[in-house]
């Protein structure tokens, strides 16, 4: 059984599975009751549940009563931001479940006290460093009054400048970079502002703000082990895949679920500092990673989640792996630049591969951008809710208040 249908990661797990003879039963929220991948060919079988935030005991429920009716045996969550914690739950019931009816239902979830601790960024902050890797310097905010009064070089450190990020993920404000120190009014005006909301209960980070070349890896852990991991060169909205091979990267990720042993799915946010070439994690997402899309071309990650300790060496993409993009998000790209993207365009849709479209299964990418994106516009409107984007790649229009 596999969560979070609308994204592309979810439909690249969906083809994976069937592909090693697995049945995948796949799950999506009411809203999205239109997703492209439900019309994969690697998809037996489609159920829409409630929304997790809203209704969290409903939501297990019927996450067990899915995984009853179909005989579920393996859960892999492939959760948005706001869910990763009640998916985890939910993997925990699900195997309680299985073992109270005799059978066994491996859940790919990190267990719930480990998922709400890595997905907090000062907690994680602290927990990385206290296992002597290396991250950035942080403050935890839960007030206007505190974030005033760290506003000054004598508060933060002379020639230091940190970022200021909402703790929760949020879709609309992790854009604004907004830096401290700054002037008085300037910040002021900034948590003036309607949407801006910093309390004990909505705390937000200062962070260390380090110049460099960001990246971004998926993994998968198993007892203390790296069964799977692919990196990435990233950026604030990524849309573009290519396995690097980082070699840092790699070497902090395999620290990092060595001293924790770890069993589960992790995506680390990582800058690599362009002062002296040390390598920062910035944030742990316990969930799916787009950056799974590096496998499209790979035989072995249906292994690694089916039988991790039959693997005996990290399975990585393809050395020589085409990059992933999606179609339209290029398209507008050269729209909006046709004489300075072009050179761009050519080459990766030349080199490169499209995140859903593939000839033998082309209904996805169909629905994706003929119901599933119309659907969830139009529903916008009717709503009213201001909103910024439409992201392919995560099936969603990225709205203020949204999920």
């Amino acid at each position: 059984m596999v969560t979070g249908g609308k994204m592309t990661k979810a439909l690249h797990v969906c083809r994976h599975l069937a592909a090693a003879g697995w049945r995948v039963v796949l799950v999506e929220t009411h809203k999205y009751w239109h997703v492209g991948s439900r019309f994969s060919s690697s998809v037996a079988s489609f159920h829409t549940v409630p929304v997790p935030e809203d209704h969290p005991e409903a939501y297990v429920q019927a996450l067990l009563g899915i995984a009853a009716a179909e005989g579920v045996t393996m859960f892999i969550p492939v959760s948005s931001p706001i869910a990763s914690l009640y998916d985890a739950l939910a993997g925990e019931a699900l195997a309680a479940q299985a073992q109270a009816q005799g059978r066994q239902c491996r859940s790919w979830s990190l267990p719930a006290a480990t998922t709400a601790l890595l997905d907090h960024k000062g907690s994680f902050s602290a927990h990385a460093a206290a296992l002597e890797l290396l991250v950035p310097q942080h403050h935890v905010v839960t007030s206007p009054q505190q974030l005033q009064q760290l506003n000054s070089e004598k508060a933060l450190g002379a020639g230091r400048r940190f970022v200021l990020k909402s703790i929760a993920y949020d879709s609309v404000h992790r854009a604004d970079l907004m830096l401290l120190p700054c002037p008085a009014a300037k910040l002021a005006a900034y948590l003036a502002r309607p949407d801006i909301s910093i309390t004990q209960q909505c705390p937000w980070i200062l962070q260390e703000y380090i110049q460099g070349r960001e990246y971004s890896c998926y993994s998968l852990a198993h007892l203390g082990r790296l069964v799977a991991h692919a990196d990435t060169a990233a950026a604030l909205s990524n849309l573009n895949y290519k396995y690097e091979g980082h070699p840092a990267i790699r070497q902090w990720v395999e620290a990092f679920v060595q001293r924790t042993n770890a069993s589960g799915q992790l995506c680390f946010d990582f800058i690599e500092s362009a002062k002296d070439g040390r390598l920062y994690c910035i944030e742990c997402n316990p969930r799916t990673s787009s950056v799974i899309t590096e496998f499209h071309d790979s035989s072995q990650l249906a292994a690694a989640f089916a039988s991790p300790a039959d693997v005996h060496q990290t399975i990585n993409p393809l050395p020589h792996s085409c990059p992933i993009y999606w179609w339209w998000n290029e398209v507008a790209r050269l729209a909006a630049s046709p004489w300075w993207y072009a050179p761009t365009f050519l080459s990766l849709i030349g080199a490169g591969v499209d995140g859903v479209f593939t000839p033998a299964d082309p209904w996805p990418f169909i629905a994706l951008h003929y119901l599933q994106v119309p659907a969830l516009l139009v529903g916008n409107m009717l709503r009213g809710n201001p909103w910024k984007k439409v992201d392919l790649c995560i099936g969603k229009v990225a709205e203020l208040y949204g999920d």
